[in-house]
């Protein structure tokens, strides 16, 4: 059997549109968060962006296999325990910061993954140096996000340079 993937906050879809196929092709699953419909508070144009995301992927089950989705929030329960071989988080550390929920996203995540299993961040990286806690501009210490990390439970196994991009200003913000 193969991998099963989850992708917190897709966003527009992006990893998704690589992970989704590859779970299929791979006889794996596709998990995705979306938003956390057992919550009141949880905005209509939240509900809206689920439904879209999960219409989308559902249109076409040949290409990305069953895309599930599971409630992620603010106030959400756990994640399903156990459950998950690959975790990916890209580019939503900053707002998880300035949401102030890394802590509980974290948590949930280190739950949720296997023993043994791989948990990966792709983020906007800041140049080294003091850490604004909110991180306002979008862009995050890699020396505070291995420390939040670990601070969580996991281990460091790797880091990649694969993404770094000598050209970026590190000058607009990502909200």
């Amino acid at each position: 059997p193969g991998m099963t993937v989850l992708e917190v906050a897709p966003g527009g879809g992006w990893w998704s549109e690589i992970l989704a196929p590859y779970a299929k092709a791979t006889g794996g699953k596709y998990y995705a968060t979306g938003a956390d419909l057992q919550n009141p508070e949880t905005s209509e144009a939240a509900k809206k962006g689920r439904a879209d995301f999960e219409a989308r992927f559902a249109a076409k089950p040949d290409v990305y296999g069953q895309v599930q989705l599971v409630n992620f929030g603010k106030k959400s329960a756990p994640l399903p325990e156990n459950t998950y071989d690959f975790v990916l988080v890209a580019r939503s550390f900053h707002g998880w910061m300035g949401g102030g929920v890394t802590e509980k996203y974290l948590k949930d995540v280190h739950g949720a993954l296997k023993p043994g299993g791989i948990f990966a961040i792709e983020q906007h990286r800041a140049n080294p140096g003091t850490q604004d806690p909110k991180a306002e501009s979008g862009y995050v210490t890699e020396a505070y996000v291995i420390e939040q990390v670990q601070k969580a439970g996991f281990e460091l196994v790797d880091r990649s340079e694969i993404n770094a991009n000598a050209k970026d200003t590190k000058d607009h913000p990502f909200g």
